[in-house]
């Protein structure tokens, strides 16, 4: 579990291994994960869920780079619209 938090929000990352979904395809979460993720965000953490079936076929950095831009940009996207300050 990673935590963080980002402007206002509260976000955790959950890297969720085998041992949290059922053992065969469609892999649903197991009750005690489904129970954490909501639990969680009963306490005002935005739960982002990285799962091991997505995650193990990503190959190259690059690659599990854009998988995490793309889990987690709606939640820290840059409102200014202008990215990064340049480095002084």
């Amino acid at each position: 579990m990673m935590v963080g938090k980002h402007a206002d929000k509260r976000i955790v990352i959950e890297v969720d291994g085998p041992v949290h979904f059922e053992p065969r395809p469609p892999f649903r979460p197991l009750t005690h994960t489904v129970f954490r993720n909501r639990l969680l965000e009963y306490h005002g953490w935005t739960v982002i869920s990285i799962p091991f079936y997505e995650w193990v076929p990503l190959r190259s950095i690059a690659a599990k780079q854009e998988y995490m831009r793309r889990k987690l940009g709606p939640l820290v996207a840059d409102r200014g619209g202008g990215g990064r300050s340049p480095q002084r």
